[in-house]
């Protein structure tokens, strides 16, 4: 379960919108800005993806992360390897906090040292506790594990955006095209066929 915490710099400011739909009445402004929410939204949720400067969210989680068993040389040769967990939003920014409800529903926090974060502008980032680590008894509750993460950029994906703005088209005046034509990019966001690189863009502690 994801909860958004806090959100600054829309990726679309009111006057863009009032650019792009050829407005200059503000009659509208409030109507737009409700438009812009909910295009700028629309777009985050499908593609995954932040259009916003900064966007803290906290990832809620019922336990810790299994590992998987990895076979190598022969059916007698195995080792466990730790999934990692994916953040999604990209461009990750910062992992905060990773906190835990221990046996007698008290919250407590992970080190910051015993976990590191990959990650990328264009795929969810990836947070893997050290191997050294020994994970806490947990009490039982849905949001048992908290990871508190910050995503967003000052230059949000071009295509992302203009996804958006078509969509805002649609929501504004209706135009049926405007909804196709954000759908065809919404595809191209979410298609690794069609030539996103996601590539990782540094490791970071916490």
């Amino acid at each position: 379960m994801i909860t958004e915490i806090s959100r600054t710099g829309a990726a679309i400011s009111l006057d863009r919108a009032k650019r792009e739909l050829r407005i200059r009445s503000r009659d509208f402004d409030q109507q737009l800005a409700d438009n812009i929410s909910e295009a700028l939204r629309y777009v985050e949720r499908l593609a995954q993806i932040t259009l916003a400067t900064t966007v803290q969210r906290k990832f809620s989680l019922p336990d810790w992360p299994q590992s998987e068993i990895v076979t190598s040389g022969g059916p007698t040769w195995w080792y466990a390897v730790q999934s990692p967990i994916l953040l999604p939003h990209p461009p990750w920014s910062s992992t905060d906090s990773v906190t835990y409800f221990d046996l007698d529903d008290a919250e407590q926090t992970v080190n910051s040292a015993n976990y590191n974060t990959r990650g990328s502008d264009t795929a969810p980032a990836e947070l893997e506790f050290d191997e050294t680590y020994t994970f806490p008894s947990l009490r039982q509750r849905r949001d048992a594990v908290n990871i508190t993460y910050t995503t967003g950029s000052a230059t949000p994906d071009p295509i992302g955006v203009q996804a958006a703005i078509q969509r805002l088209h649609f929501l504004f005046d209706g135009n049926a095209d405007r909804r196709m034509e954000c759908d065809r990019l919404l595809i191209s966001l979410r298609n690794p066929s069609f030539g996103r690189v996601t590539g990782i863009r540094d490791v970071a502690r916490g």
